[in-house]
């Protein structure tokens, strides 16, 4: 019986570490993704002049404004200019304690003759109960990107805002690093070099990350990541 145990024991341990160790080579980012592809701009228009006029309705143009007209398809440069910190510090401390004491010489002479129970009314009884908890968490994170990367506009909003998408790989010994970014932005941010901060981006999505032997290596194995998981019961 106790061999049969041990060998249960065995494969279950063996079937968790299978599954761990398959879910640590799940396959990462490839070039070409279609959420981060470009867009390549419509056939242009050529717009039909009727003579007989100067001006032509709806092909109006402001003589005050700035900003540059912008397709879909059109290229802009984003800066990286990104600096966050965090820092977390908890510290929790629960303790109750509970105590009762009853004093046997002043219960009733009945309660004394109650068989096998009556020589110990005699005594004094106390109870006593005491619970603690203590906890500490602190955590600190800190992260700055700095770069650029050159993205697409790939739709245009009702109100004049951009929706840019784009992504950049680059080739190292070790492996491979990108820089994928979507978000929306407004026109009037983007300066006359075609160039626009990250900061001024909304709803920007950033990934910065790699693949190869490099990344990898800061990865935790499947076996730390068990003893650090939920299911890890210590």
């Amino acid at each position: 019986m106790r061999s049969l145990w041990q060998a249960a024991q065995v494969v279950l341990l063996a079937i968790m570490a299978g599954l761990l160790n398959g879910c640590s080579y799940v396959v990462g980012p490839e070039p070409g993704d279609p959420r981060y592809a470009p867009i390549p701009p419509a056939v242009a228009h050529i717009p039909q002049y009727q003579g007989g006029a100067i001006y032509q309705t709806r092909y109006g143009a402001s003589l005050y404004n700035t900003t540059l007209p912008f397709q879909v398809g059109d290229v802009l440069t984003v800066e990286f200019n990104e600096s966050n910190k965090a820092s977390k510090k908890a510290d929790n401390k629960i303790e109750k304690k509970d105590e009762l004491t009853m004093d046997g010489s002043a219960l009733p002479a009945a309660a004394k003759s109650i068989p096998f129970l009556g020589h110990l009314v005699d005594e004094n009884w106390q109870v006593s109960q005491e619970r603690k908890f203590q906890g500490k968490g602190d955590a600190k994170q800190e992260n700055s990107l700095r770069g650029s990367i050159t993205v697409t506009v790939s739709r245009i909003l009702a109100n004049g805002n951009l929706v840019i998408r784009g992504e950049k790989w680059m080739k190292l010994n070790s492996g491979r690093e990108y820089i994928r970014l979507s978000g929306i932005v407004r026109a009037d941010d983007i300066d006359a070099s075609n160039t626009i901060q990250s900061t001024k981006i909304a709803d920007a999505r950033i990934a910065y990350s790699g693949t190869g032997s490099f990344a990898d290596s800061s990865r935790q194995g499947w076996l730390s990541r068990f003893f650090g998981s939920v299911i890890w019961p210590f």
